[in-house]
């Protein structure tokens, strides 16, 4: 997933990205493994999709709020 060469071609949320695919799919089945929290910290600062990028910081904001 790190390595995935997709590259939106149009500006629209629509466009299918198989990492944001997999990584909801990684939350929903492995929401207690810390290597997911590591994963969204990464994630959020180094996927080139911005939108990828934008659900990851909503993701970690609703992560970190279950740990408090």
């Amino acid at each position: 997933m790190i390595d995935d060469p997709f590259q939106r071609q149009h500006l629209t949320e629509y466009e299918y990205n198989p990492r944001l695919t997999a990584l909801k799919a990684i939350i929903k089945n492995y929401p207690d493994r810390s290597e997911v929290l590591d994963l969204l910290v990464d994630r959020s600062k180094n996927d080139p999709d911005k939108q990828v990028r934008k659900y990851v910081e909503e993701e970690l904001v609703k992560w970190r709020s279950r740990s408090s």
